[in-house]
């Protein structure tokens, strides 16, 4: 039973880490779109 705990809390940790990477390139990407110039509601540039 531990080996399954062990397994769940690893996966997770590296779901956190993932996770975490993908909200830091989508700040970043949104930065950089908002830096680029206006935008249109549905994100094309205009």
């Amino acid at each position: 039973m531990e080996w399954k705990a062990f397994g769940l809390s690893e996966a997770q940790r590296k779901w956190d880490v993932i996770k975490s990477k993908a909200a830091a390139d989508v700040a970043k990407f949104l930065s950089d779109r908002l830096h680029a110039g206006p935008i249109q509601q549905d994100g094309d540039p205009v």
